[in-house]
């Protein structure tokens, strides 16, 4: 930054004895830098955290439903459409924001600024054009082929991964197929087994229960359970496997 601010000095030097004119130089702003802001969705809040940034006095949290924006395969999102959500001091490194609604989707930035002088200067934020959001409730799930890497009879046993992309994680699912002959789709005990690959949002659904050279239609629902009652997902879309 000092030899790129020595450049446009000379450059204006040079400029002033060649034509007798002084130009003043023009102020180069230093780029800010990036942080991390973590998200954590529940059924009914957002847990926000980041690590403490070196000299910042307060943090700003900056929060927007886009949830339209999200339904018409939006990516960005400019700083206009955010609204302060919080100001914090630099103790604080956790924030949960329970102002959410069910199936809405939310994306959040944060600042981090130091003060000096009584007057405020932005040291890093997590700002991206292209916005993270995060989802409160249970998404639909994403039926594909399985990352399973065990052994199975591949002629009693149709196999494929349950994915939860957003939302709360949860490891509970109907599976419902639809088999040859049958009019509409039936529930049926499957054993479900964490993926061997993934985050922590991947697994494995074993329909044994099968005849060879056949082919199934599935569907599923992911739910949690709160207060003794089942939430659940919308339907995911159909899977046809081939035993």
């Amino acid at each position: 930054m000092r030899k790129l601010i020595c450049v446009v000095l000379c450059c204006a030097l040079v400029c002033a004895m060649v034509t007798g004119v002084w130009v003043k130089p023009v102020k180069v702003k230093s780029a800010v830098e990036t942080m991390l802001l973590e998200k954590e969705p529940k059924l009914d809040k957002v847990k926000l955290n980041w690590y403490q940034t070196k000299g910042a006095k307060k943090y700003v949290i900056y929060k927007a439903d886009v949830t339209k924006i999200v339904k018409k395969g939006k990516v960005k999102l400019s700083k206009k459409k955010y609204k302060k959500l919080k100001t914090l001091s630099k103790k604080k490194l956790i924030f949960t924001d329970k102002k959410v609604k069910m199936n809405h989707y939310y994306a959040y930035y944060i600042k981090a600024y130091k003060i000096k002088k009584g007057k405020k200067k932005l040291l890093k934020t997590s700002y991206d054009k292209y916005f993270d959001p995060v989802f409160i409730g249970v998404d639909e799930p994403r039926l594909q082929l399985s990352s399973y890497e065990g052994e199975y009879d591949e002629e009693k046993c149709i196999l494929f991964d349950i994915v939860l992309v957003d939302g709360v994680i949860t490891n509970k699912f109907d599976v419902y197929r639809k088999g040859p002959g049958d009019k509409k789709f039936k529930k049926i005990n499957v054993e479900i087994k964490q993926a061997t690959v993934g985050d922590g949002d991947t697994f494995c659904c074993f329909d044994k229960n099968v005849v060879a050279k056949q082919v199934y239609q599935y569907k599923v629902k992911a739910y949690v359970v709160k207060g003794g009652k089942k939430i659940y997902s919308k339907f995911s879309k159909v899977s046809y496997q081939e035993v």
